[in-house]
């Protein structure tokens, strides 16, 4: 009777989510394990309310925002949960991935509805039976691709070490029918960090059972229920590309004391199946792996998981107030002396040719498309038309700290659509796609993992080396300086952490990465830029300290709430929030 009584809560909790899979629930009838199959808009709804709990916004805590947290973003308010998080001063009660927590869990209750006794497998959804034998495979791989990810997207928020024993630690693995809410404590506890990957891992095999290679018309004849009707939903590449997420951070310094080299060769390897799929597959079909990324459609081919596109508030956050914004937050010089120059070599080295009195010519080509600075413009793209100019000079219409501007002297550019102007008589917006994964990032990941698992960026795994595919994610026609850096699998290292955190700026990686090496700090001072121009016009460049980050510990906290509910181990560093 419990467990019907969580199936009829999990009906009107789907109901309540308003999917277009699910109908009125119809009090005349009698609903029951036995006969709930014979519902399938009910069943399917399982699954797609799961789907709907995913990201949809880089404007979040754990995207954009969380860069604020590592020190290459700042966030204007400081009342902002971020900012107040990264400076100590925020109460037990403000966990910054507590709503996550209840999130994934809640995603996973009903993929598990979906997954309990093949229910979704068994059930039809299509008078043809070859057709919907199709279907309900696709939809039970599916469950299980979106388990792996909500259960990786746990381990990455949570996972750290127990503050009572010092035990790495994940999250509490659920694969049966049980609502977190109101689980007893004593079958609820953190399963160790190896038991969580390899529940993922487990997962993502599953998954590989049911799904299509690629979600592509190209490769189906029957375009109905296969091929691009199925985009934005799991495939083969989607789920390697989880795999080798996961065993990046399974092979990370953080996660990995005994430095088994092992887990970086299965993170290379799972790489090197989503990379071979772009380059051999999509390549003849319009793929080009050089092209610059289009934030604005769900279709860019750079996508290898994408989320619906739709309408957001990023140009007026990100813009400042002249220019009808409101300055919410602004790239720090942290992130702006990051990015090299045009020629590939660091803005500290002698041969990259940078001229400290003039910071802003002659950089790295991402440095253009992510940061508006003193001096850039905004250029209408139908017509040409120069519709703002920023002034991020003292005295100047953008000058740092001027009310909605931003505290640093920067803006983003980043997911900006340039045709925006509040202004215009009508204005022109345009929808956002969220890429939660994207072709880049997996080149990333196997350039790490390659290097470590062979101990050089030169030996090639899986049919590519780390090198090739660092300088694909660079795209210099000769790169000095990527040559010097594959010298050393340490040198190599290093490069690769830097274009990880340009390549993925604002997209909620840099935080994540800083912990799973365990070798940065977060613990950091963030500057601002301060520009000063003389009588005759002439700017004087230097940075400012605005503000200080401090940590309790490499790890983040658990719910309090959930710690206390259930006595779960909390995380090191976070004693007192029990």
């Amino acid at each position: 009777m419990k467990k019907f009584n969580q199936i009829l809560l999990l009906i009107s909790a789907a109901v309540s989510y308003g999917c277009g899979y699910l109908e009125p629930l119809d009090t005349e009838r009698i609903y029951s394990e036995e006969n709930l199959g014979d519902y399938p808009s009910f069943v399917r709804g399982f699954l797609e309310t799961a789907f709907n709990k995913l990201p949809n916004d880089y404007e979040s805590i754990e995207y954009a925002w969380l860069d604020a947290m590592c020190g290459d973003l700042l966030i204007s308010s400081e009342s902002h949960l971020c900012r107040r998080f990264s400076t100590a001063s925020v109460s037990p009660n403000e966990g910054i991935f507590d709503s996550y927590w209840k999130r994934d869990y809640s995603a996973m209750l009903y993929l598990n509805k979906f997954l309990k006794d093949d229910l979704g497998y068994r059930t039809r959804y299509l008078t043809d039976a070859e057709k919907n034998a199709t279907l309900a495979a696709h939809l039970k791989g599916d469950a299980f691709a979106l388990r792996a990810w909500y259960g990786y997207d746990l381990l990455l928020k949570f996972s750290g070490r127990s503050a009572s024993d010092g035990k790495l630690l994940g999250y509490p693995i659920m694969t049966d029918i049980v609502d977190y809410a109101t689980v007893s404590a004593d079958s609820f506890r953190r399963n160790s960090f190896d038991e969580c990957v390899a529940q993922i891992l487990s997962d993502c095999d599953s998954a590989l059972v049911y799904l299509p290679e690629a979600n592509r018309d190209y490769l189906t004849e029957d375009h109905q229920y296969e091929g691009a009707v199925r985009w934005r939903r799991p495939d083969a590449t989607i789920v390697n590309s989880i795999k080798a997420l996961t065993c990046l951070m399974w092979a990370s310094p953080s996660f990995n004391p005994d430095g088994d080299r092992e887990r970086w060769r299965m993170a290379a390897e799972a790489a090197a199946k989503v990379i071979d799929f772009k380059l051999t597959n999509d390549l003849p079909h319009g793929f080009n792996p050089k092209a610059e990324v289009n934030w604005f459609s769900q279709q860019s081919p750079e996508a290898i998981w994408c989320n619906a596109a739709r309408v957001t508030r990023t140009e007026v956050n990100m813009y400042p107030g002249g220019f009808s914004g409101t300055g919410f937050a602004g790239p720090t010089q942290n992130i702006v002396d990051a990015f090299p120059m045009e020629n590939g070599y660091p803005i500290s080295r002698e041969e990259s040719g940078y001229d400290p009195e003039n910071p802003y010519i002659g950089r790295d080509r991402r440095f253009y498309r992510y940061i508006n600075y003193d001096g850039a413009s905004v250029i209408r793209p139908s017509n040409g038309e120069v519709m703002y100019t920023f002034e991020c000079f003292e005295g100047g219409k953008d000058e740092p700290g001027r009310i909605r501007n931003t505290k640093t002297g920067y803006y983003v550019r980043k997911f900006i659509h340039q045709g925006w102007n509040a202004y215009d008589d009508k204005v022109e917006t345009q929808a956002k796609a969220l890429m939660l994964i994207r072709f880049r990032e997996i080149c990333l990941v196997f350039a790490e993992a390659a290097n470590h698992a062979a101990g050089s960026p030169l030996t090639k795994i899986a049919g590519y080396s780390a090198k090739e595919m660092l300088s694909l994610v660079r795209g210099l026609d000769a790169d000095p300086y990527l040559d010097e850096c594959s010298s050393s699998e340490e040198s190599f290292d290093a490069l690769v952490r830097n274009e990880r955190r340009i390549e993925l700026f604002m997209e909620g990686k840099r935080f994540h990465d800083i912990r799973r090496w365990g070798d940065e700090e977060l613990d950091i001072d963030v500057f601002r830029a301060s520009i000063v121009r003389d009588g005759e016009g002439e700017k004087s460049y230097s940075r400012e300290r605005v503000e200080t980050l401090s940590y309790p510990s490499l790890w983040l906290p658990l719910p309090r709430n959930e710690v206390r509910k259930a006595s779960l181990e909390q995380n090191e560093g976070w004693e007192d929030w029990k």
